[in-house]
C-alpha cells in the first residue's frame, strides 16, 4: 500500500530576520515607557495649583482645576465702632395736636339745641336702625325739628357745601387751628356759600334729613376732625 505523505508548509523567517524582530520589540517597549511617563505627569498635575514662588512668567491654566474665588462677607448685624455720629440732633416734638383736646381756649356754641339722640361711638360698632347693620358712629346727633336753625360752633370760613347720598347736604366749616366741622343733613339752599366767613353762633343752615339715619328721627349729624384725625365733637367743644 502506498501512503502518500503530504508535507506541511511552514513559515520561515528570511535570513537575517532576527535583527528585525529585536528592533520591533525595542520600539514597542520605548512607546510604552513614554506613555506611562506622560500619564503619570498628567495625573500628578491635574489637581495641583502652582505655588506663589513659581517663577514662570506664563502659566498654562488649562492644566489646572480652579474654583470661583469667593470673597469673604462681613457678618450681618455686627455693630461697628469708632464711627463718628454726624446726625443732626433735634428736639422731639409732636407733629400733630392731640385730637381729644380743643384747639381753642374759649367757649363754643352747640350747633343745634342741647338734646343728644346718639353719641359719638369712639370707634365702637353700633347698630344702624336705618341701614340694618353695625357701623362706627363718628359724630354726635343733635335732636330737633324740621327747619330748625343750625349755628356755627365758632368763627370760621366755609370750606365746602356738598350733597352726599348718605348724609344729605353737608356743610364743612374750617374753624382754624386744624379744626374742621361737618354739619350734615341740612336743607338745600339754606347754607352760606363756599369761602364765606362766619361768626360763632351765626345761623349756617336749617335741618332737613340725614338719609342714612332717617329712621332715627329728625336731627343734625355733627362731626369734627382735628389735624385730620376724627375727634369726639363734645370733647373738642369742651362739652363732655
Amino acid at each position: 500500500m502506498h501512503i502518500e505523505q503530504t508535507e506541511k508548509k511552514r513559515f520561515k523567517f528570511p535570513r537575517g530576520s532576527g535583527l528585525y524582530l529585536v528592533l520591533c520589540l525595542t520600539v514597542i517597549a520605548a512607546g510604552v515607557g513614554v506613555w506611562g511617563a506622560v500619564s503619570n505627569s498628567l495625573s500628578s498635575n491635574a489637581f495641583s495649583i502652582p505655588s506663589a514662588t513659581d517663577t514662570q512668567s506664563t502659566i498654562n491654566w488649562a492644566n489646572y482645576v480652579t474654583r470661583p474665588v469667593v470673597q469673604s462677607e462681613q457678618a450681618a448685624n455686627v455693630p461697628q465702632t469708632n464711627i463718628p455720629d454726624d446726625r443732626e440732633v433735634k428736639a422731639s416734638t409732636a407733629t400733630t395736636q392731640d385730637a381729644s383736646k380743643t384747639p381753642y381756649t374759649g367757649n363754643f356754641s352747640l350747633p343745634f339745641g342741647t338734646k343728644i339722640s346718639k353719641d359719638y361711638s369712639n370707634g365702637e360698632m353700633v347698630k344702624s336702625a336705618t341701614m340694618g347693620d353695625w357701623r362706627v358712629h363718628n359724630g354726635v346727633d343733635f335732636e330737633g325739628e324740621i327747619n330748625g336753625e343750625v349755628v356755627a360752633i365758632q368763627d370760621g370760613v366755609v370750606k365746602s357745601v356738598k350733597i352726599d347720598p348718605l348724609w344729605g347736604v353737608v356743610l364743612t366749616i374750617d374753624h382754624g387751628q386744624g379744626l374742621l366741622a361737618k354739619y350734615c343733613g341740612l336743607s338745600e339752599n339754606s347754607t352760606p356759600n363756599e369761602g364765606k366767613e362766619v361768626k360763632k353762633g351765626e345761623p349756617v343752615g336749617v335741618i332737613a334729613q340725614v338719609p342714612c339715619e332717617s329712621s332715627e328721627g329728625v336731627h343734625l349729624h355733627f362731626e369734627t376732625t382735628v389735624n385730620g384725625k376724627i375727634a369726639d365733637p363734645l370733647a373738642v367743644m369742651n362739652k363732655d
